[in-house]
């Protein structure tokens, strides 16, 4: 007789599950030789092909920021980016960003001068900035930018002038104490990030960020974790892929700096973005994808033209003023925009999320890795980390609510002394999600 006990069993009603995002679309690198990079790097670092994506780019916006500009017929835009790749401790970020970026650290060590850094002040990132064409790349794999935006280091006032107006290239004056302004007149930034889920979780308690539009000049990927998935590689990165891909890199940034020239769009390249930008601003409306998002939806297919740009850039270096951008890599770069579209508004929801919800989450995450049938407190306060169960207690009341555990009768204590501590059964369904 079939055993039926499992139809009786609730079904847990569920969070929104990141394990569902779409995975970073590394065929729609249209460069041969950034995609077949991006693939290696990814295989043999076991990392998820989304976050070595990101460094291509930031590697891409250091080389072209200040170079060319794209034309889009009612407006200009420049080639930088602003992307950050969020993933866990552990993960292997810093040797994929080291590995992506050794091209402009060898050029930065050869020329004996800044062109990247890490994280630094306000005022000092003006500084390099005044002594560098007024250009200047972030590319870190820590999230300790964002401290030093929100105020670190000015006693808890943020300044955010600078990362938005280099953005998009626009003046700004950077006032330091007890000395002169540093004025730029088209400063242009590049940052490239990787930072863990619980920076993202700080980012979204600081009102600032948000309200001054600079998360939505971010573009974010929030990449699967490998970390006890990976195998046993006993290869290194294929050094003839490397090399190609470092002497294209170092090509690229090395160019001399002049009046930015212009790069267009053929028309067939044109039509599509088009297309793009139309279909973005349907998401806009109530019900669509960027619907609680506008403002980071309102940059999204300026960002599509900036990627293209960089491709174009990338496959046809200083004779990219030479040829339009094809629609092949406009086409690409669309489906590369509507990645970061998924994903935005995933990592944007994290940074709004309750404290309970997190809470919930952190406990969830603890239950599918141990799969216990029952739990207390304490188990819990030993496995997520947590110090006192005034912190998890909300998120285990949240998981009864949705059907994913259930508290137990407390047995009688018969006693004097504590009272027995609660214990939880966990919904079997839990273990099949």
């Amino acid at each position: 007789m079939a055993d039926d006990s499992n139809h009786k069993t609730p079904h847990p009603i569920p969070f929104d599950d990141l394990n569902d995002l779409s995975a970073f679309p590394v065929e729609a690198i249209p460069v041969p030789l950034c995609r077949e990079m991006v693939e290696e790097v990814s295989h043999i670092i076991q990392i998820d092909p989304g976050f070595t994506a990101c460094c291509l780019l930031g590697v891409l916006s250091t080389a072209a920021q200040g170079r060319f500009m794209i034309d889009l017929v009612t407006h200009q835009e420049h080639p930088n980016l602003y992307v950050v790749g969020v993933l866990g401790s552990g993960e292997r970020k810093s040797p994929t960003i080291s590995e992506m970026a050794r091209p402009i650290y060898r050029f930065q060590e050869s020329q004996e001068s800044v062109i990247v850094c890490n994280d630094v002040t306000t005022e000092a990132l003006a500084i390099l900035m005044s002594k560098n064409n007024e250009r200047m790349s972030i590319i870190s794999a820590e999230g300790g930018i964002f401290d030093i935006m929100a105020g670190r280091y000015s006693e808890g006032r943020g300044n955010f002038d600078l990362y938005l107006q280099a953005y998009s290239h626009d003046p700004v004056s950077v006032h330091r104490i007890n000395r002169g302004s540093i004025r730029l007149s088209s400063p242009s930034l590049t940052m490239c990030l990787g930072v863990q889920p619980a920076v993202i979780e700080d980012i979204g308690r600081h009102r600032g960020f948000r309200g001054r539009g600079l998360l939505s000049r971010f573009l974010y990927a929030y990449c699967r974790p490998q970390a006890g998935h990976r195998t046993r590689l006993d290869c290194p990165i294929s050094a003839k892929i490397a090399e190609r891909y470092s002497n294209r890199i170092s090509n690229l940034i090395a160019a001399g700096f002049g009046d930015p020239f212009m790069l267009s769009l053929s028309p067939e390249a044109h039509a599509v973005w088009n297309d793009f930008y139309l279909y973005a601003e349907a998401q806009m409306l109530p019900g669509g994808q960027l619907h609680d998002l506008i403002d980071w939806g309102n940059k999204l297919p300026g960002a599509v033209a900036r990627i293209a740009g960089l491709f174009h850039y990338a496959n046809f270096g200083l004779k990219a003023g030479g040829n339009p951008i094809s629609v092949n890599f406009v086409s690409d770069s669309c489906k590369i925009g509507r990645y970061f579209m998924e994903h935005a508004k995933a990592v944007l929801t994290i940074m709004q999320e309750p404290e309970e919800v997190k809470s919930a989450k952190k406990i969830l995450e603890y239950i599918k890795r141990i799969r216990p049938s029952s739990f207390k407190g304490r188990d819990v306060l030993r496995h997520t980390g947590k110090a006192s169960m005034r912190e998890v207690e909300p998120g285990l009341d949240l998981l009864c609510e949705r059907m994913f555990i259930r508290r137990l009768a407390q047995p009688a204590n018969g006693g004097p002394g504590r009272p027995a501590a609660t214990s939880y059964q966990v919904n079997p369904r839990v273990l099949e999600m």
